[in-house]
């Protein structure tokens, strides 16, 4: 695997792209995960592709990688389009040059529902709260279908009661809406 070299592996151009990445103001876990990416690409570049500077480096080189990253370290298909998403930040920023998805392609990822708990195990979930604000959560989770950490940034002025709605703060999409909340 590359890890052993990301350690060894500093560049100016990797300062220069966090430094870019930090001016747009990403979500600390959007930030981290480009970075870490695009160390293990310059990684990757550095051992099998003979040190390739990345203001050269060009779509089959990054098929390579893609390669590399799907034979050699069985990644999913989700995690390489995040690492693809890396790499197109890279262009814009090292190139001054958008990598569009027609260029270089996400790849096909199977998309599977969410596994929705029964009602008999909702109750079972709801039993087994040892308390009346753990027996809440987990009814506003199963009845609105926020995410654990929209549920837990949750204030009591965010539950609009005469609307029947539930006010969500930004947060990985970045966006604030309103969710239905109903009568039970």
């Amino acid at each position: 695997t590359l890890f052993p070299y990301t350690t060894l592996f500093r560049s100016h151009i990797i300062s220069e792209f966090e430094a870019s990445l930090k001016a747009e103001n990403l979500a600390t876990s959007t930030y981290n995960n480009y970075r870490g990416y695009f160390i293990l690409f310059c990684a990757w570049c550095k051992r099998y592709k003979d040190s390739i500077a990345m203001e050269v480096v060009d779509i089959p080189v990054i098929h390579d990688f893609i390669e590399y990253l799907t034979e050699t370290e069985h990644l999913r298909p989700n995690t390489v389009n995040a690492y693809l998403a890396s790499i197109r930040k890279m262009f814009e920023y090292i190139r001054d040059e958008t990598l569009s998805k027609k260029m270089l392609p996400d790849l096909t990822v199977d998309s599977y529902l969410p596994r929705v708990p029964s009602p008999t195990e909702v109750g079972r979930m709801i039993q087994a709260c040892p308390d009346l604000l753990s027996k809440l959560f987990i009814v506003i989770l199963v009845s609105t279908g926020l995410r654990i950490s929209e549920a837990i940034a949750l204030k009591f002025s965010d539950i609009l009661t005469s609307e029947h709605q539930i006010h969500v703060s930004p947060s990985k999409t970045r966006r604030e809406r309103l969710v239905p909340l109903n009568d039970t």
